[in-house]
């Protein structure tokens, strides 16, 4: 352990738990990449009868995997506990932990109840922080599927949302969300830092070789996303204008509690209208089907977005609507703001919508907002 007047306790036992390239993993695994030098920190794991104690670039390999290895399912999780029982690192005891570290940093939403133990004990402790993504599961409880048993655990998580010394929230809406439906103290320090989107390279599409205008919608069938919406639009659309050459393309999980929504989608690929939806996509299957879009579309109510930024570094540009906080930051750098009724009559707009994705926000700053955070 660095010899250091201030050193960060980063709590990652969820990941390990839990691996699968989500939005919120994106944002560990650049906390590990861009971590300032100047700030000591050490990503912490619990084993059986001890902590292994992992250094940045450590953190920043482990969490990874599930990003670069192309392993999937149940074979994920043995990749990365394998990966974390043949890591040499620095270890603790209990006791030792909790004498350690002047910051305690939990960066993921988990319900685990042994970490939410261990984060109420630092607090007793030394100054505690958290990211502070959304509330959703509170405001668009329809959306979520929680094990019987565990909603204690859900409103643990929250309370301590609530009750952290130091918040960063990944934008306006999820603060004021925050604020609001936990109530949690405006004199406690909360802080708003955007989460990037420059680890995709800025990517130079190719020429049509098709006059049919494609449009995606990307990510897990929930209603809150509305895709349902997009489905009903795009066949209104179709019926009011039978030469319209456009074609709707879903790409994600189907949904696990909503499955009306997969029924919907099924019932229109059945009919033989020009739908698509892909399952199981790999990151870089996903990045081609991005490039190979005219649009990709972001309706309903995200807490941040980073498909869109991804997206706009692949030179697609995005129509949304809704609460939409990364498309709001590129409107009119790459997002355009339509009603859903209209987004499908835009074909003519291809090439028109200003792109300039090195607008984006940057990892490298979002990570030193979050270190400066935790001093």
């Amino acid at each position: 352990m660095p010899n250091s007047e201030n050193v960060v306790g980063i709590d990652i036992e969820q990941f390990v738990l839990d691996p699968f390239a989500s939005g919120v993993q994106r944002v560990l695994q650049y906390l590990a990449k861009e971590w300032p030098a100047d700030l000591p920190a050490r990503f912490v794991i619990p084993r059986s009868d001890h902590y292994k104690l992992l250094t940045p670039e450590q953190a920043y390999t482990l969490i990874s995997i599930p990003f670069d290895s192309g392993i999937t399912g149940l074979d994920l999780g043995k990749a990365v506990t394998e990966h974390v029982h043949q890591l040499e690192t620095e270890t603790c005891s209990e006791t030792q932990l909790m004498n350690m570290f002047t910051t305690w940093f939990l960066p993921e939403v988990t319900y685990e109840p042994s970490v939410l133990r261990r984060f109420e004990e630092f607090q007793q402790r030394v100054p505690t922080a958290m990211i502070g993504y959304d509330v959703l599961p509170m405001t668009h409880p329809g959306n979520y599927m929680f094990t019987p048993g565990t909603l204690a655990n859900v409103s643990e998580f929250f309370r301590l949302v609530a009750s952290t010394d130091t918040l960063i929230c990944i934008s306006d809406y999820a603060k004021d969300s925050i604020m609001e439906t936990l109530r949690r103290d405006p004199d406690k320090r909360t802080t708003v830092a955007h989460p990037g989107g420059d680890h995709i390279p800025i990517h130079m599409k190719k020429p049509k070789s098709s006059t049919t205008t494609s449009y995606l919608r990307l990510g897990t069938i929930e209603a809150r996303k509305a895709p349902l919406e997009i489905l009903e639009e795009f066949k209104r659309a179709l019926t009011g204008n039978p030469d319209l050459d456009i074609e709707l393309h879903f790409v994600g999980k189907p949904a696990s509690v909503d499955i009306y929504l997969n029924d919907a989608i099924e019932r229109a690929i059945a009919r033989e209208l020009p739908i698509r939806w892909t399952q199981g996509a790999t990151d870089a299957q996903v990045m081609q089907i991005i490039e190979e879009s005219d649009f990709f579309l972001s309706y309903g109510t995200e807490g941040y977005g980073i498909p869109v930024l991804e997206s706009i570094r692949m030179g697609t540009p995005v129509i949304f609507d809704g609460i939409q906080p990364a498309a709001e930051l590129m409107q009119g750098c790459g997002g355009l703001r339509r009603e859903l009724s209209q987004a499908f009559t835009i074909s003519e707009s291809i090439g028109l919508i200003p792109l300039e994705p090195s607008n984006v926000p940057r990892w490298g700053e979002f990570v030193q907002q979050v270190a400066d955070a935790t001093r």
